[in-house]
């Protein structure tokens, strides 16, 4: 309980200090620590940091859709905290119950790039509601670093979390805190600036996405809201469809940061696994190719260009043109779950989700048989479809000059972005899958990076 409560006393003051502990960052609206205000704030710290590390350290404050409470359930429970930040966390697991205000827990924290590593955290998670009603939420590494210890790791997480007070209307203001140690040899010079800027796991990251996902799961409870004239599609259907949409956004989050590739071609990253059937046996092979690259473009007009169905074909993500059959808001600008009906019976449907905040978007899609839409409409279980989709993650690119920031946030001030693409191949005969075929799925990905960069008139 004193590791929680010393931790916890630091949280408390680095969230409610401002200058000079923080200052304001160039790149949005959010503060960066002051590491010498830190140290003299600080000067015994057990924490050092290893000469060559760097730190990340960042503060944001944002309102959220739900009490302090449950604020607080989600993040003492590691399934939940898991499935509420499924872009930025891998994996998760309660190792040991101290109490209930305490708990040891790992993770596994992932930016959406085969180009970042997936970073190995093990921590005590400690909650408390002070006498005004306010909640504190802290964590702090498990292993101690010792001065005489010649091993460290390569990303420490220091006394990191939030401050949760509620607010009017069932709403809560969070102050997110995260101040982290890391190395950054591993991570590839593209993403550096991202990480360094606290868009990567910063603060900023973990307030975005947890607005954007409270806002999400409200409205899939309420069955979703039809865009415009949209009302053929009844509650329920509209409900299955968005628990579809959002296994498959999972599965794509979940497979962008390989922890090791059976290939590997510069930029690109190639995994297998397999597809099982009801009885639990592997029947198919799933082949996930994945790569990061970056576009001098705006990442509103790669959005727009990804989301624009009428030009799929020119890219090779459609073979035939698709027309808009349902259409389901998630949220504001851009935020939507579309159902989209080939033109030509027969072929096949497209699913689409798409997701999109002050720092980066989504956008996933998948061809799925007009059968399993029957179906799935209809609310039978589809966890053993096969899910073979396209999926891009796009982020800002942080490099000077910088732009100055505005309110709507980096995604929509950048002149540059960050690309990752993951395609998952469906091969029905496992033995099929060599080297060989491993190279082709390669030089399929490339051609369609190409294909992009050629619609968005991009010259190499």
């Amino acid at each position: 309980m004193e590791i929680g409560t010393k931790a916890m006393d630091e949280l408390l003051k680095m969230a409610q200090i401002d200058a000079p502990l923080w200052r304001r960052s160039s790149e949005g609206d959010w503060y960066i620590l002051n590491e010498e205000e830190y140290v003299k704030m600080y000067p015994n710290d057990i924490h050092r940091k290893c000469e060559g590390y760097f730190t990340d350290a960042t503060k944001k404050t944002g309102l959220v859709m739900l009490d302090s409470s449950s604020v607080v359930s989600i993040l003492m429970n590691s399934d939940k905290w898991a499935e509420t930040f499924p872009s930025m966390i891998k994996t998760a697991s309660t190792k040991v119950v101290i109490s209930s205000e305490l708990k040891m827990m790992d993770a596994e924290f992932q930016v959406l790039s085969p180009l970042v590593p997936v970073r190995k955290v093990e921590f005590y998670r400690f909650c408390k509601r002070h006498d005004d009603g306010m909640w504190t939420v802290v964590d702090t590494p498990s292993l101690i670093i010792h001065e005489d210890s010649l091993a460290f790791p390569d990303y420490t997480r220091l006394a990191s979390g939030c401050v949760v007070q509620d607010m009017p209307h069932g709403f809560s203001k969070v102050i997110w805190v995260e101040h982290v140690q890391y190395g950054e040899s591993a991570i590839h010079h593209l993403y550096r600036s991202l990480i360094k800027a606290g868009i990567g796991i910063g603060a900023p990251r973990w307030i975005a996405t947890f607005q954007r996902q409270l806002h999400r799961n409200i409205l899939q409870k309420s069955y979703g809201v039809p865009i415009g004239n949209d009302t053929a599609m009844d509650a329920n259907a509209r409900r299955y469809l968005l628990k579809l949409a959002e296994f498959m956004t999972r599965a794509f989050c979940a497979v962008v940061c390989p922890s090791s590739a059976h290939y590997m071609d510069e930029n690109l990253r190639i995994t297998t696994s397999a597809s099982m059937a009801d009885s639990g046996e592997p029947v198919d092979t799933l082949v996930n190719v994945t790569t990061s690259l970056r576009l001098l473009q705006s990442p509103q007009s790669l959005f727009d260009f990804l989301c624009d169905k009428n030009i799929r074909q020119q890219w090779g993500l459609a073979n035939i043109a698709l027309q808009k059959e349902y259409h389901i808001a998630t949220g504001e600008d851009g935020k939507n779950v579309s159902l989209l009906r080939p033109t030509i019976k027969g072929e096949k449907w497209m699913l689409q989700e798409t997701r999109r905040d002050e720092l980066g978007a989504l956008v996933v899609i998948m061809p799925i048989d007009s059968l399993t839409v029957e179906n799935v409409l209809k609310g039978e279980d589809f966890t053993n479809i096969p899910f073979v989709f396209s999926g891009f993650a796009i982020e800002p690119n942080l490099v000077p000059p910088f732009t100055p920031p505005t309110s709507r946030g980096p995604f929509y001030d950048a002149k540059a972005l960050l690309l990752t693409m993951v395609k998952r191949n469906l091969v029905v005969h496992p033995e099929i899958v060599t080297h060989e075929s491993m190279k082709k799925y390669s030089r399929i990905m490339k051609e369609n990076v190409q294909r992009i960069k050629e619609g968005l008139n991009i010259l190499d």
